[in-house]
């Protein structure tokens, strides 16, 4: 088992390198953008979790 998630890990490691490589290398811009869309999806986690005010489903809270 972990064999598999090693190869996982490597695998998600190379796609990750080709898309910024693809994107014109890990720059500033790139981190900030990630920096932005991370801090995006935690507070939208936070919102529904902890406040369940979210208009994304009927209750406002974390639903599946």
């Amino acid at each position: 088992m972990e064999n598999i998630n090693a190869i996982k890990i490597g695998a998600l490691g190379i796609a990750g390198s080709i898309i910024a490589n693809l994107l014109g290398g890990w720059d500033m811009s790139l981190q900030t953008l990630l920096l932005f869309m991370s801090v995006d999806y935690i507070t939208g986690l936070i919102v529904a979790g902890v406040f369940k005010q979210s208009k994304k489903s009927e209750t406002g809270a974390l639903d599946s």
